[in-house]
């Protein structure tokens, strides 16, 4: 790590408080990123396996209004992508780069630690309301309160100044003024899902660790719907500029493996074997219901048996097989080590 990004560090107000253990963790763990003009650094549709702080260049969030592609925010350095859709356990940022960009990445697991061990760290990230949450959040209302006309971009604009991230206490609650509208913002809320209004008489909501839940707060009378019908704004101009001919195609950000609480997140039944023939057949087995494809165990293990038989073990090129057999399309790739645990 260079000096220049040791000062990024010590002055972000996010990494003001750590501990030098953190602070160790951090600096340790720290990757350099490049990015060309209109490289995706994020997408809407996952949770990223790193965040990224910036450090050198400008991206844009981008959004859809109105069925148009367009900028809501430029982002500089020392602005993080990737640590809204972390911290509420559901994607919401769709990033390009707007020029030719250089970030720090941190390893999501790495992000989980500061914000379980670093009480700074985390009461950092209580107080924030990343743009890219509350226009999600914002979209999701516009979706079953829209007037004709209505914006997103608009609607935001005018909501911003007045969002505010509540903690999740239950005495904030009790005393809850009546012209605010609470709003579930995260993804690890057992009984409610994402964009749902609360009743803050009914307390706290119960939400699934490691997360705490994050709730927004809105004023009543600003929300879409309460209001008079604007006219119709003009729609937002299509700023993603393409990549320069002859650039070879940039490689998609990861999904996060971690477990955030998504209480949309698909159960795995664990199955146990014993021996290669009951461990690679407990394999497919999952794999089939993960893929929600017909398992066929007596063929499976009829192949398997004839292997077994002629004193020879499961390789890859025998399970690639078996995979094709049940409809998976098969192709065989090198894979880092340090890739290994993404499989």
């Amino acid at each position: 790590m260079t000096l220049a990004d040791s000062s990024l560090l010590t002055a972000h107000p996010a990494f003001a408080d750590l501990s030098d253990r953190g602070r160790g963790q951090l600096e340790a763990q720290l990757q350099p990123r490049s990015f060309r003009l209109g490289q995706s650094l994020c997408h809407d549709s996952l949770i990223p396996s790193e965040v990224l702080l910036i450090r050198s260049g400008t991206a844009r969030l981008l959004v859809l209004d109105g069925g148009v592609l367009g900028t809501a925010e430029k982002l500089g350095p020392g602005s993080f992508v990737g640590l809204a859709s972390l911290l509420r356990a559901a994607g919401c940022e769709e990033v390009a780069a707007a020029s030719a960009l250089e970030a720090l990445a941190i390893p999501d697991a790495l992000v989980l630690t500061l914000l379980k061990e670093e009480p700074g760290f985390a009461a950092w990230a209580a107080g924030q309301v990343f743009s890219a949450e509350l226009l999600a959040l914002i979209s999701s209302l516009l979706e079953c309160r829209a007037q004709p006309g209505s914006s997103l971009l608009h609607t935001w604009r005018q909501l911003a100044p007045q969002a505010r991230l509540v903690p999740a206490r239950a005495a904030d609650l009790r005393q809850w003024p009546a012209d605010q509208a609470l709003f579930a913002a995260s993804n690890n809320l057992l009984e409610l899902p994402l964009g749902a209004q609360l009743n803050p008489a009914d307390g706290l909501p119960a939400c699934r660790g490691p997360l705490p839940p994050r709730l927004i707060s809105l004023p009543l009378a600003a929300l879409p719907g309460n209001q008079p019908a604007a006219a119709p704004p003009e729609p937002p101009v299509r700023e993603l500029a393409a990549e320069p001919t002859g650039a070879r195609p940039a490689a998609g950000p990861l999904a996060s493996s971690l477990d955030l609480g998504q209480r949309d997140q698909a159960e795995l039944r664990l199955l146990r074997g014993s021996g290669a023939l009951e461990e690679t057949l407990a394999c497919f087995q999952m794999l089939a219901a993960q893929l929600k494809l017909p398992f066929r165990r007596d063929a499976v293990e009829k192949i398997l048996r004839d292997v077994l038989r002629r004193g020879q073990t499961p390789d890859l090129q025998l399970c690639g097989s078996i995979a094709a057999s049940m409809g998976l399309h098969v192709s065989g790739v090198r894979v880092p080590a340090s890739q290994g645990n993404r499989l």
